[in-house]
């Protein structure tokens, strides 16, 4: 009931009812780490075309290269990290890109694997 009929595509109505959420309401297991990499899934990318985004989420999608961390990101585009979680958590929900965290990207060490 709060959020008004709409002819927008179903898309486009569900990122509008995601930026209504704030970071504190996301449980712990759906908070994306700080220092994980967003990367564009093929149907993100094509997607994101599409979306009527915000100014702040346009210019996070445009600096998504897919090797940067989200804390890099942030900065480079001036937004606080809270800000960018809930841009990611919002792309997540709508597949448009896979979130990598810094433990998936961290490689083994290789001290006893040299030999």
């Amino acid at each position: 009931r709060s959020f008004p009929p709409s002819t927008d595509d179903a898309d486009n109505y569900i990122l509008a009812a995601l930026r209504h959420v704030r970071y504190d309401q996301l449980p712990p297991a759906q908070r994306p780490d700080a220092n994980g990499s967003p990367a564009y899934t093929r149907r993100g990318y094509e997607m994101i075309q599409k979306l009527k985004l915000n100014d702040v989420e346009a210019r996070f999608a445009t600096a998504i290269n897919g090797s940067e961390s989200l804390q890099v990101i942030a900065q480079r585009i001036g937004i606080p990290l809270n800000d960018a979680l809930l841009i990611v958590f919002r792309f997540q929900a709508l597949e448009i890109i896979d979130y990598w965290s810094s433990s998936v990207l961290s490689l083994p060490g290789s001290s006893d694997d040299a030999e």
